[in-house]
């Protein structure tokens, strides 16, 4: 799994005033939650860009005065006006725990139906799972050439080791709709057979 970098310093100060002077400063107050304590830190603005703002599933590795932990990005608050970041929590990651994540569909190939007139449609952009640390992935792959018109991949027919599914098992992942025209031109033709 990606990994991206991240120095901070330590938030002695927690208060809205301390906050609001950091972010001034072109700081970003930060929280990480699920370790043995919480770590409160700062971090220069700029130092998010390939963090937030990118479509990545990635590892966090952050070095707050020395100290080193691995986390994921869990929320991220924006202004309401200026839509600049105000905040971020963090969930560390724990060896041998498990913790729930969405994690990115990616879909590849040229699916049989698409070939023959039908439209892809991504139902889902993320799935919902439960994983342990060491079995997480930072993308679930589709590989579509062989879907044909009107078929669909659906959860349940997803299976990756240590990674259990919370998203519901029937809902389809994507799937190949057949046209308007397609379906009257079917029609019309089983109509025809029947006389």
């Amino acid at each position: 799994m990606q990994s991206v970098s991240l120095v901070g310093q330590r938030r002695t100060d927690l208060g809205k005033k301390a906050s609001n002077d950091l972010r001034k400063s072109g700081s970003i107050p930060c929280t990480i939650y699920g370790g043995k304590e919480n770590v409160n830190f700062s971090a220069p603005y700029n130092s998010f860009k390939n963090i937030i703002f990118t479509d990545k599933f990635m590892k966090v590795a952050i070095d707050v005065d020395g100290a080193q932990h691995e986390a994921l990005v869990q929320s991220t608050q924006f202004h309401p006006v200026s839509d600049r970041i105000t905040h971020i929590d963090f969930l560390e990651l724990t060896p041998g725990k498990k913790i729930v994540v969405d994690i990115p569909v990616r879909v590849s190939g040229f699916a049989k139906g698409v070939q023959a007139g039908g439209k892809l449609e991504q139902k889902l952009k993320k799935i919902r799972v439960k994983v342990a640390v060491e079995s997480m992935i930072d993308e679930i792959h589709l590989d579509i050439t062989d879907l044909d018109m009107g078929k669909s991949i659906k959860v349940k027919d997803l299976n990756y080791d240590g990674i259990e599914m919370l998203t519901a098992a029937n809902n389809p992942v994507v799937a190949i709709s057949i046209p308007r025209a397609a379906r009257g031109a079917a029609a019309a033709d089983a109509a025809a057979a029947k006389k």
